[in-house]
C-alpha cells in the first residue's frame, strides 16, 4: 500500500477583532481555492504498517513478488539495486580488527606504506639518481624515506612560501628542521621516483605504483553507511 497523505487546510492568522468570535464552525472542512497542501505523517494507529513507507516497486523486488506489469523500468531496477547495496552496507560497516588495532598515526601510515612498498620507492629513487647523476648516485633507507614523507605531511599543514623557510632561523619549524637537513630533503625530493623512467608508456605511469598501492589498501576498508566526498588540493613547495 502507498503512504496515506492527509491534506491540511491552513487558515490565515486572524486579527484581534476576529479572534474573539472564532468558533468551531469556522474550521474549514473544504479546501479553499488558494489553500496550502501540507503532507502529514500517518500514525500507526490508522492501521498502516511500517511497510507502507517502502516504495512499492522496491517491496515487490526485495520480496520476490511478481508484479502485474510487463516489467520494471531500467531506472526503477537501478534504484532497487542501489537500495539492496545500501542494505548490505548497513550490515557490513564494522571495520576489520586489523584497522581497529591501529592505535597511532604511524601505524596508519604503515598500513598504506609498508616496508615492502617503501623499498620499491627506494629502488626506483636510487635508480633514477644513477640514471641522471651516475657519478654521484644517492642511497637512502626506509627510515629516512619515512621521515621524508612525514615532512611532506607537515608541510601540507604548515604553509611556507619556500621549502627552505622551514629551516630558516626566522620561520623555523622544529618538527621538520630537526628531522633532516634542508640539503638532504631537496636531494630526496629531486630524485624521488615510483617507476623506472625507461619503461614508461604514458605520463601517469610515473605514479601508477603509488596509485595502485593506495587503491588496493583503500578497497580493503569497508565503507561506512554515510559517505562524504570532499576535495582538498594543497600544493607542495
Amino acid at each position: 500500500m502507498v503512504k496515506k497523505r492527509i491534506p491540511l487546510y491552513v487558515r490565515g492568522i486572524p486579527s484581534d477583532n476576529e479572534d474573539s468570535v472564532l468558533e468551531d464552525d469556522d474550521v474549514a472542512t473544504k479546501a479553499p481555492e488558494n489553500f496550502c497542501n501540507l503532507n502529514s505523517e500517518v500514525n500507526e494507529d490508522d492501521g498502516f504498517s511500517s511497510d507502507d513507507d517502502i516504495i512499492l516497486s522496491h517491496y515487490f523486488i526485495d520480496n520476490n513478488i511478481p508484479t502485474t506489469s510487463a516489467g520494471t523500468s531500467a531506472s526503477t531496477q537501478q534504484k532497487s539495486n542501489s537500495s539492496k547495496t545500501n542494505k548490505k552496507q548497513k550490515r557490513n560497516t564494522a571495520l576489520p580488527e586489523k584497522i581497529m588495532n591501529l592505535t597511532t598515526l604511524y601505524k596508519l601510515f604503515k598500513l598504506f606504506f609498508p616496508d615492502c612498498f617503501m623499498q620499491q620507492i627506494i629502488d626506483m629513487t636510487e635508480l633514477y639518481s644513477a640514471q641522471t647523476r651516475p657519478n654521484k648516485p644517492i642511497t637512502t633507507s626506509i627510515s629516512e624515506m619515512e621521515r621524508f614523507f612525514g615532512i611532506l605531511l607537515w608541510m601540507s599543514l604548515i604553509k611556507q612560501n619556500s621549502s627552505r623557510n622551514y629551516w630558516s632561523s626566522a620561520t623555523r619549524t622544529p618538527q621538520i628542521a630537526e628531522v633532516i637537513s634542508v640539503n638532504r630533503f631537496e636531494e630526496l625530493k629531486r630524485f624521488l621516483h615510483f617507476s623506472n623512467n625507461e619503461e614508461l608508456q604514458k605520463k601517469t605511469d610515473k605514479i601508477q605504483p603509488l596509485l595502485d598501492q593506495i587503491k588496493t589498501i583503500a578497497h580493503k576498508i569497508l565503507q561506512e553507511q554515510y559517505l562524504s566526498v570532499d576535495e582538498q588540493i594543497i600544493p607542495y613547495p
